[in-house]
């Protein structure tokens, strides 16, 4: 569910927009198309940003406010598979750390600032 909350804000989007970098203008060819997906979901034209917030907060431990530990099935739902982490153990299933809340702005906010910013020069 922190993944949901992890929405461009329209500032991201603009910065993204305009920005000249080969990775910002990558990412604005691709992100309308996402944004124009969730515009009915979320309700209004932006993204979440799913796998980047994940990746993030794999790779800066600080951007991690709450966390649970809990295991986690997978299991049908509407005609698909989602997974879900149970209160109670679980039989074969250890437990796993979730994420439930993050320093969002912060995240979103640096994401952005990566894309819109030259990369650093090679040290090799």
């Amino acid at each position: 569910d922190l993944s949901y909350r992890a929405e461009l804000e329209d500032r991201h989007l603009e910065a993204i927009k305009t920005g000249t970098t080969p990775q910002a203008r990558f990412a604005w060819r691709i992100l309308p198309y996402y944004c124009d997906f969730y515009e009915a979901r979320i309700g209004r034209w932006s993204a979440s940003m799913h796998d980047p917030i994940a990746a993030g907060v794999f790779l800066d431990e600080s951007l991690v406010l709450e966390e649970v530990s809990r295991p986690m099935v997978v299991e049908p739902y509407l005609e698909r598979y989602r997974a879900v982490g149970h209160d109670t153990p679980v039989a074969g299933r250890e437990p796993i750390r979730i994420v439930t809340e993050a320093d969002i702005t912060r995240f979103l906010d640096g994401f952005v600032d990566a894309l819109v910013s030259p990369l650093p020069a090679r040290a090799f």
